[in-house]
């Protein structure tokens, strides 16, 4: 476990070494939208916000270089991820799905999006994307969730659920 801590702290150290090619980009070009404010979040809370959405963009592009060693770092050991049948998948399973390239809310296009601070330990993250899955004839819309909790000086996903919205 040591070691994918610090394959996490690394790539935390490169994002905080661009912070300072995107200050100077922010002072002659302006802030970009993507620096917004999280949707629904308390001006207090805004740090610990943006900390877990640079942890997504992170999950995201792990996801897409098949990073196993940095996705096994960032999901908690006890994480659950419930699906839309009722099924419950445990941290090997869903990374096994996600690894083989399985459509999931992790690298699917988000909208909705809301954070729910709790205190600076927790934060639930919640919205709505479009998934297609191998063998559906058209795409579903569902609703998700996802729980990080900052163990130590590390966020992770404890964990999430997609429910399928009705009519879509």
């Amino acid at each position: 476990m040591g070691e994918s801590r610090q394959v996490l702290r690394r790539e935390n150290r490169i994002r905080a070494g661009c912070a300072g090619a995107v200050g100077l980009a922010l002072l002659f070009l302006g802030p970009p939208c993507a620096l917004a404010h999280p949707p629904g979040v308390a001006d207090e809370d805004q740090a610990v916000a943006h900390e877990v959405e640079a942890l997504r963009e992170t999950i995201k592009t792990a996801v897409q270089r098949r990073d196993e060693r940095l996705l096994r770092a960032i999901y908690a050991d006890r994480y659950t991820h419930t699906l839309a049948s009722g099924r419950v998948q445990n941290k090997a399973q869903r990374l096994s799905g996600l690894l083989q390239g399985e459509p999931g809310i992790e690298t699917a296009p988000t909208h909705d999006l809301n954070y729910s601070v709790y205190r600076d330990h927790t934060i639930v993250v919640t919205g709505t994307s479009v998934l297609r899955s191998a063998g559906e004839r058209r795409p579903r819309k569902v609703r998700w969730l996802v729980v990080y909790a900052k163990t130590g000086p590390d966020w992770q996903v404890v964990a999430s659920q997609i429910t399928r919205v009705a009519g879509e």
